[in-house]
């Protein structure tokens, strides 16, 4: 089963569930990762890191739209030195983003 994730589902989710907490730097793993992080810097006001890049002594969150294993987010926590992490949505289905060109 699968659906398309709207502009507007993807922002009220955001202002629901995102927590801040004096987060200096965002970043994400991967496509989705870096315009979740994008997104999250615009929206809260936190600079964007691009992934992988190296910064010390900065409270960093790394982000996601989705979750499945955890896998993903847990070692991009890791490589920032076990920072917080969060995601949009949970792996109960597959979707799809408004950013997407979805074909079917």
């Amino acid at each position: 089963m699968s659906r398309i994730i709207t502009e507007k589902e993807f922002n009220d989710r955001l202002e629901d569930t995102f927590i801040e907490n004096d987060y200096e730097l965002v970043t994400g793993p991967g496509r989705s990762g870096a315009i979740t992080a994008v997104y999250v810097s615009h929206k809260f006001g936190i600079p964007f890191l691009p992934y992988k890049q190296i910064v010390v002594g900065k409270k960093i969150i790394v982000v996601d739209t989705t979750i499945n294993t955890g896998r993903t987010l847990r070692k991009a926590s890791k490589f920032y030195n076990n920072s917080d992490k969060y995601y949009v949505f949970g792996n109960q289905e597959r979707y799809y983003f408004w950013y997407e060109n979805i074909t079917k």
